[in-house]
């Protein structure tokens, strides 16, 4: 319990960086919700302790992902999608995830080759050539067995998360103008936080009936936490009525990084997400693909959108991060795991 107390001091007195205190918030407000078994979070953090004293100049993303990562010996994930929900209340649900460009080519490969339709494997280069690529990923995903056979949403294997969210992402106008911003990629990027798609990404929305979940076998679908290694923008704990609905439900809230980035916000709150193993394209109901375009800025760099301006909007009107210590140590011993 020693190196747990000490990786605990170390990330809240900042030696890892701004990252290493917003991963003790999120730690923090996993054990608060109760989303992980406390034998689970003390030895995740245990094992992160170990990794970094045996890889000192790895830089602190990269051991969280090592340790995020590990599987048993059966195969089966250590620390991923352990915050598990039902998939019965899915039916209804339009569902949604967003890939680039070039996992939707490697999607569309069969054989090593790709559709007629598709001109090539790199992305459209100008507004002209992605308009024509917006009809046609529309018109080879519209036909039947357009995909590989074993293609897959997320990566087919156990120590990898599919990302899902609720809220729409596609939009059924899509025409590139890019003398104004955001376009429809940059809006998706935005209400879904995905940080680490900068300025230049080519992203696509898959669309699917929730109901395809509920007849697979082993889906593992869960609320994200701490240990599913989410990007620089994830968070846990919900902080307006709307997320807090969505946690209710069973449901993490992604962070809109457009509102982040805006001076007077009431909220943050994006998409309803979950996290599942990979999904067989095969076996979704109803998909839809739609070419998105290409994202025209980068987000997190301004003042009130980096890492610090993240740290202090979660931090706001509640506890420090030496009392968010206390709520992490506190839900270990309540519970007999720690000394």
């Amino acid at each position: 319990m020693k190196d747990v107390v000490r990786l605990l001091d170390q990330l809240c007195h900042g030696k890892h960086g701004t990252q290493g205190k917003l991963f003790l918030v999120n730690v923090a407000d996993t054990c608060e919700q109760e989303l992980m078994r406390p034998r689970a979070t003390l030895q995740y953090l245990k094992d992160l302790a170990r990794h970094m004293e045996k890889h000192p100049e790895q830089p602190f993303y990269k051991a969280r992902k090592a340790v995020s990562m590990r599987v048993s010996a059966r195969g089966q994930p250590r620390y991923l999608r352990r915050a598990r929900q039902r998939t019965q209340g899915l039916n209804g649900h339009t569902l949604h995830s967003t890939v680039d460009w070039h996992v939707f080519i490697q999607h569309c490969r069969k054989d090593g080759e790709l559709p007629e339709a598709i001109p090539r494997a790199e992305p459209p280069t100008n507004p002209s050539e992605m308009q024509h690529a917006v009809h046609v990923v529309r018109l080879v995903t519209a036909m039947p067995g357009w995909h590989a056979p074993h293609a897959t949403l997320g990566q087919p294997i156990a120590a990898a998360n599919c990302w899902l969210a609720t809220d729409g992402v596609i939009e059924e106008d899509i025409t590139p103008r890019y003398s104004r911003s955001p376009t429809p990629a940059d809006r998706a990027r935005d209400k879904l936080g995905l940080i680490h798609h900068g300025k230049g990404v080519h992203l696509l929305a898959y669309r699917f009936s929730g109901h395809s979940l509920t007849s697979m076998s082993d889906v593992q679908l869960a609320r994200p936490t701490f240990a599913d290694f989410g990007n620089s923008r994830f968070r846990v704990m919900p902080n307006c009525k709307r997320s807090r609905d969505m946690s209710a439900r069973g449901w993490g809230c992604t962070v809109d990084l457009a509102l982040l980035s805006q001076e007077r916000r009431k909220t943050i709150a994006g998409s309803a997400e979950r996290i599942t193993r990979s999904l067989p394209l095969n076996q979704l109901d109803g998909l839809e693909v739609r070419y998105l375009t290409m994202t025209t800025q980068s987000r997190g760099r301004g003042a009130r959108e980096n890492d610090r301006a993240f740290l202090d909007q979660l931090l706001e009107k509640r506890r420090s991060l030496i009392k968010r210590k206390g709520v992490i140590l506190s839900y270990l011993r309540a519970r007999g795991v720690a000394e």
